[in-house]
């Protein structure tokens, strides 16, 4: 059951939905494992913390393809198939081994609660282990609404999920900030019309500092003070915020 949210900061936006691996939580050491797990029953070599951390984004089946096809090429769509699931099985049986949100979070979440503004996750991992983790790392109530992997047809960069989270959460996009760390999420903003913050600790395809974000933030702890810089006496997305 979501906290219930206090007082609404005057000039701060009414929703800020978050990304979640690499923005909230590092789950990349256990993503990585499902990958190389799939990697090394499919005879490829594995792939490395670099490059797996810049596709993490695609989600772990996105992944998983992709390291196929640029290690050799794409197995037959049964054998695939079975690579993949083999993937999410070892994914879901390993997901909090390393996994642990990044420092500062729970308290910039319970600080957004009380001056009443609205979460939301908008994620392409699948529901059951973004449900499962949010929930063993006690984040799951700061939360009005999911929206991950199967809750839409699109995904991002698709603007749809970031739209259905807004409209469970009774925000326009004018009313609202996007939280990521990835191209994918900076394009699923600004499709939106929603204003954009990404986190430079994550899992950014390229620099942060191309992906022309709103703003950049070292850390998501960072997030309370950069709210006030961005909107504090101004519309949230006013030219110059």
């Amino acid at each position: 059951m979501m906290r219930r949210a206090g007082w609404q900061r005057p000039g701060w936006p009414s929703a800020v939905v978050f990304d979640l691996d690499g923005t909230l939580i590092d789950t990349a050491t256990d993503i990585l494992a499902a990958l190389n797990h799939c990697m090394k029953i499919a005879g490829r070599p594995p792939v490395s913390d670099e490059e797996g951390r810049r596709a993490i984004g695609l989600g772990l089946e996105g992944m998983i393809e992709t390291a196929l096809a640029a290690a050799g090429g794409l197995p037959d769509s049964a054998q695939l198939e079975k690579i993949k699931q083999s993937g999410v099985d070892y994914y879901d049986a390993n997901l909090l081994v390393h996994t642990r949100s990044y420092p500062g979070v729970p308290g910039v979440l319970e600080y957004l609660s009380e001056r009443g503004v609205s979460m939301g996750i908008c994620t392409n991992k699948r529901m059951s282990p973004a449900l499962r983790i949010l929930s063993a790392l006690g984040l799951a109530d700061y939360f009005g609404i999911v929206v991950a992997r199967e809750s839409c047809p699109q995904r991002k960069p698709h603007p749809e999920p970031l739209r259905a989270a807004l409209r469970a959460l009774g925000a326009g996009p004018e009313q609202a900030v996007m939280v990521g760390d990835s191209l994918i999420d900076v394009t699923c903003a600004r499709a939106a019309g929603v204003a954009v913050v990404v986190v430079a600790d994550g899992y950014a395809e390229v620099p942060v500092g191309e992906l022309a974000a709103d703003q950049v933030i070292e850390h998501c702890a960072d997030l309370p003070r950069v709210l006030d810089r961005m909107f504090s006496g101004r519309r949230i997305n006013e030219p110059g915020a």
